[in-house]
């Protein structure tokens, strides 16, 4: 019995997107904290605790839109992996079955 590669590869495509999402979360939650931590300490010293504070939460959330960014592409990538797109001779076979079942239902109810 051979291994399923397809399979295996599709579950190790949408770990690697859940793996990055959570990633993505406790880099956030852990810069909103240090930024929490600098707008406190700056509010009884300096104004540039402040503003790192600041520059810190704007990099905390840039960077979980990338981390979500990519585990949707790595999630996009693992969806089309599990319904490849239909090719044109696909699609031509399929249209003509419909038509032919069309046509013989049709002739059918016309014989009744």
């Amino acid at each position: 019995m051979e291994p399923d590669f397809h399979g295996l590869k599709h579950r190790r495509l949408l770990e690697d997107a859940r793996r990055k999402r959570e990633d993505g979360i406790l880099l956030f939650f852990t810069l909103f904290l240090s930024s929490m931590f600098l707008f406190l300490v700056g509010f009884g010293s300096s104004a540039i605790l402040i503003l790192a504070g600041a520059i810190v939460l704007l990099l905390g959330v840039l960077l979980f839109m990338y981390e979500d960014s990519q585990s949707k592409k790595i999630l996009y990538k693992a969806s089309e992996m599990e319904s490849p797109p239909a090719t044109p001779i696909e699609n031509e076979v399929e249209n003509i079955i419909t038509n032919l079942l069309i046509e013989g239902i049709s002739y059918l109810m016309k014989q009744k």
